[in-house]
């Protein structure tokens, strides 16, 4: 009979050992996964800016395109920026009397 105890009592000890094991590695489980969702959260946010920029670039770069099409115009109004006058405009000066 004490052979019988021997045996329940081990195999109750292995069923608490499993039972805390399985709960541990739920806990790990649970933990890692709320972490790789933190974790896709955070990229898809960085992914998202990536490409709100790329969308401002690309409207920047069609702007550039336009001005590039009509050189004479970009280089009059950059001639006007600098406090220059482009070809064959007229300068007038007006002075005091």
């Amino acid at each position: 009979m004490a052979r019988k105890t021997y045996r329940t009592t081990t195999k109750k000890k292995k069923s608490i050992f499993l039972r805390i094991a399985l709960v541990v590695f739920a806990i790990y489980a649970i933990v890692m996964l709320i972490q790789v969702q933190l974790e896709i959260s955070a990229r898809e946010q960085v992914l998202a800016d990536k490409q709100q920029l790329a969308a401002q670039l690309g409207v920047e770069n069609s702007d550039m395109e336009s001005q590039m099409e009509n050189p004479d115009k970009l280089q009059e109004e950059q001639a006007y920026k600098d406090g220059y006058t482009y070809g064959g405009q007229e300068v007038y000066v007006e002075t005091p009397k």
